[in-house]
C-alpha cells in the first residue's frame, strides 16, 4: 500500500466549490437566486463569482488571505462564499449583530486585507475600523462597500463598490486549484457574548475546529450538526456546553427543529438530577443568560435518558427526528410544543421564507 500515493486516478480534494460548478453545467437556466426584482439563474451565478475571483486576484489578494464582509443575507454574501475561496483565499463572515468593538477584534485578529461591507452597516464599519487603527494600530484594509442591488442607493465608503467589481472581473476565470481539502476556507467568530470572539476554522472537508492560543485543535462540531438559523451558524456543542454550566444538569444534547421564519432553531433534550423541579423556562433562561439570542433554545425536552449506540455516542439522529415533530408558532403562547420568537429587525429584501433562506444557508 505505501506504493500507492495520491493520485488524479484516486483522489480528489473535497471542496463545496464543485456545487457550483455542477449547478452551473447542470442546471445553467434554473433559478439561483431571488432578490426583490433581481432574478439570477445558475450559469449568471457562476460567471458572477468567476468576475468576482478574478478581481479578487487583480487586488492582490493571494492564497490564504482573508477577505472579510459584513453583510445580511444578500446575493452578494452567497457570491463570496463562492467567489473567495476561489481566488485561494478565506471567506470570514462577520456577525452582523456585534457591535462596533468586536468587529474592529476580528478585524484585527483576522488580519483581514479587504473588508466587503453592505450599505447599511458602513456606520458600524466606520467606527470598527477606527478602533482597529487608533486602539489597535492597524493599517486600514481596502474597504467594497455593498449597495443594494435591486434599489441602489449610492453610499459609499472609499472608492470600490462591490458591484464595479462584479463587472470589471472575467467570466473566464479559472478557479485556483485545491490541492489539499484541509486547506483554509472560512474564518468564523463566537459572538463574543461572554467573552472576545474566538476564532473558527471550517476546512474545504467539512468539520470545524478552533485553535487555541497553545496550539491545541478542539474540533467544534460536525458539519451535520450545526445548526443554521435564519443564515447564521450555530455550535450545537457550543450550546450545550452554555446548558451544562446549570448546576441541575445532568447531561445535554442539542439538536436542529423547524422554525417557520428563521429554517431551523435549536432544540435541547435535557436530563436533570433527581428531584429537581426546573421548568423549561428556567433553562432558557439560563441559555440567555450565557448565550447569545439566536442560539437560545426555543424548546427543551426534558428526558430520562438520550439515545446512545454502543460505544456511549448520543444518537443525534433519533434526536433530530424527534425534533422535527415539534412546532412552534410565532407570536403564540408557549404550550408543550410551541414558544414564540418575535422579530424586531428591518425588514428588506433579504427577508424571504424559510426554505429560501434554509436552502442558501445549505449552500
Amino acid at each position: 500500500m505505501d506504493r500507492l500515493p495520491k493520485s488524479g486516478a484516486n483522489y480528489v480534494p473535497l471542496t463545496p466549490l464543485t456545487f457550483l460548478t455542477r449547478a452551473s453545467n447542470s442546471y445553467a437556466t434554473r433559478t439561483s437566486i431571488i432578490y426583490a426584482n433581481v432574478h439570477f439563474n445558475w450559469r449568471q451565478t457562476y460567471e458572477r463569482c468567476c468576475r468576482l475571483a478574478s478581481s479578487l486576484r487583480s487586488l492582490n489578494i493571494v492564497k490564504n488571505d482573508v477577505v472579510s464582509v459584513l453583510a445580511p443575507n444578500v446575493p452578494a454574501m452567497l457570491e463570496m462564499h463562492f467567489a473567495v475561496p476561489m481566488a485561494g483565499a478565506v471567506l470570514n463572515a462577520i456577525n452582523t449583530r456585534l457591535d462596533s468593538s468586536n468587529v474592529a477584534l476580528i478585524l484585527k485578529h483576522s488580519e483581514v486585507k479587504i473588508f466587503f461591507v453592505d450599505y447599511e452597516y458602513v456606520d458600524k464599519a466606520k467606527k470598527a475600523i477606527e478602533i482597529l487603527m487608533t486602539d489597535f494600530q492597524m493599517p486600514m484594509p481596502l474597504v467594497v462597500v455593498i449597495d443594494d442591488l435591486d434599489s441602489p442607493t449610492g453610499i459609499r465608503f472609499g472608492e470600490l463598490e462591490y458591484e464595479e467589481l462584479v463587472y470589471q472581473g472575467n467570466p473566464q476565470y479559472v478557479s485556483e486549484s485545491i490541492d489539499d481539502e484541509w486547506d483554509p476556507i472560512t474564518l468564523s467568530y463566537t459572538s463574543g457574548t461572554t467573552s472576545e470572539p474566538k476564532g473558527v476554522v471550517y476546512s474545504h472537508r467539512g468539520d470545524m475546529g478552533v485553535i487555541h492560543p497553545d496550539g491545541y485543535l478542539e474540533i467544534k462540531d460536525r458539519c451535520k450538526d450545526v445548526i443554521i438559523s435564519g443564515g447564521e451558524n450555530i455550535s450545537s456543542v457550543e450550546v450545550e456546553s452554555a446548558i451544562m454550566k446549570h448546576p441541575y444538569v445532568v447531561e445535554a444534547s442539542v439538536v436542529a427543529m423547524p422554525h417557520p421564519r428563521w429554517g431551523e432553531s435549536p432544540c435541547a433534550f435535557v436530563i436533570l438530577r433527581k428531584n429537581s423541579n426546573f421548568k423549561e423556562s428556567d433553562i432558557i433562561g439560563h441559555c440567555r443568560k450565557n448565550l447569545p439570542g439566536f442560539m437560545v433554545p426555543k424548546k427543551v425536552q426534558f428526558v430520562e435518558e438520550l439515545p446512545k449506540t454502543g460505544t456511549g455516542k448520543v444518537q443525534k439522529n433519533l434526536l433530530r427526528a424527534v425534533a422535527k415533530t415539534f412546532v412552534i408558532k410565532e407570536n403564540a403562547n408557549q404550550t408543550t410544543k410551541k414558544s414564540t420568537q418575535v422579530n424586531r429587525e428591518k425588514p428588506r429584501a433579504y427577508d424571504q421564507s424559510h426554505e429560501q433562506i434554509h436552502a442558501l444557508s445549505r449552500l
